[in-house]
């Protein structure tokens, strides 16, 4: 049951999500890269035709496989930038009003339930912000799904969990393994209350959705490939050469900078499955492709439980700046521009400049900095207020 004050600050959340969607709708332009669809979002919007007319354009792997925003789009609109718009939208809202609650629920306290979700609303991959230039992409449903299902985990309604999951794989097939991940985690929580009929049921579920997911992905379109193959290839690229390395770095930074203030893994002293979906997300942004921030950023939900503790420890003062820290390293007032080439080229400027993965070394360098200089502040005025005490 919630609290009169989790509600009233729900309500009062929300208004301001929408503020945000408004500022983004009048504030941010489309690309113009492609038509305005980009680069993958060619691919979703053959998807998109192909359900308008029953057609059966030839669609890239592993962008196939995504086919449950192209499929809603479909649904909602006769024009495909409006409804990919309205389901992206949405699913930018209901990421962060379901990261809000979850959080909230979790650490009883409404003002670390903000300085989690505004990542959701503001930095560069926020299903609102980054869909108004983007509008043929996929993921802020994912993400929502992804939310959704954290916010049934702390409340322990285990069957939704594993049913949204692997409905998410329709959207990203990343869905699948986190489904796998958490079949695991409360399959052990369900052994240990003796529970055993229920973690029959979830399994099957599992392996049932699996089926159907894959004999749904066959019906509407041909999608075949290796995803593992091109894992391997990206995993040992990275790893292996220093500079990546480096950028891999500066990209997690993008996302989860502000929660990096005084952490270590070995903070975490208790069980806490979170910290097995942040390892699975870090593997997958280091071996998923191009995109290391964006692919770490979409699973955001799953993760971020697991710096809560930590967070709870900070000052509000503390709280404060490392959340304008990140708002401004993500340029949350900036338009997103244009490219200045088609593909990255170490650029300094223009849209492939934002992101540490696609940019100039130093660029990477400037960000890992930036965070350093943050973290060494507030350890001086932590440590000159302690000293005047």
């Amino acid at each position: 049951m919630l609290s009169k004050s989790v509600v009233w600050h729900f309500f009062l959340f929300l208004f301001f999500t929408i503020a945000v969607t408004g500022f983004y709708y009048i504030r941010q332009p489309q690309i113009e890269v492609g038509d305005g669809k980009g680069w993958d979002g060619k691919s979703y919007y053959a998807m998109y035709e192909n359900f308008r007319d029953g057609g059966n354009r030839e669609v890239e792997y592993p962008f196939c496989k995504r086919v449950g925003t192209p499929y809603l789009a479909s649904l909602i609109s006769g024009d495909a930038k409006t409804g990919f718009l309205i389901v992206n939208v949405i699913g930018g809202i209901i990421a962060a009003c379901a990261m809000f609650l979850a959080v909230s629920y979790k650490t009883k306290k409404i003002y670390v339930a903000w300085f989690f979700v505004l990542p959701l609303l503001f930095y560069l991959f926020s299903g609102i912000r980054f869909s108004y230039y983007h509008p043929y992409t996929v993921d802020p449903l994912a993400t929502a799904l992804l939310a959704l299902s954290v916010l049934l985990y702390v409340h322990k309604k285990y069957v939704p969990v594993v049913l949204l999951l692997l409905f998410s794989a329709l959207f990203r097939e990343t869905g699948l393994y986190y489904g796998l991940l958490f079949v695991v985690i409360i399959s052990i929580d369900l052994y240990v209350i003796k529970k055993y009929f229920l973690i029959w049921i979830i399994s099957s579920l599992y392996i049932l959705a699996i089926i159907m997911n894959f004999s749904f992905l066959h019906y509407f379109t041909v999608c075949q490939g290796s995803q593992l193959l091109i894992a391997i290839n990206w995993f040992k690229a990275r790893v292996l050469n220093p500079f990546e390395m480096i950028k891999f770095i500066a990209a997690l930074s993008m996302v989860i900078g502000p929660f990096m203030y005084r952490f270590k893994i070995n903070d975490v002293k208790s069980y806490n499955p979170f910290i097995i979906f942040f390892a699975l997300s870090l593997l997958m942004s280091l071996s998923g492709g191009y995109d290391m921030t964006r692919i770490f950023y979409i699973s955001y939900p799953v993760y971020i439980l697991l710096f809560a503790p930590h967070v709870l420890m900070y000052s509000k003062f503390e709280l404060i700046v490392l959340s304008f820290a990140g708002l401004i390293v993500n340029r949350f007032l900036t338009v997103i521009p244009e490219p200045l080439n088609y593909m990255p080229n170490n650029d300094l400027k223009g849209y492939f400049a934002f992101f540490p993965e696609y940019a100039d070394i130093s660029i990477s360098f400037g960000i890992i900095i930036y965070w350093g200089l943050i973290f060494f502040l507030l350890r001086v005025i932590n440590y000159k207020k302690t000293e005047q005490l």
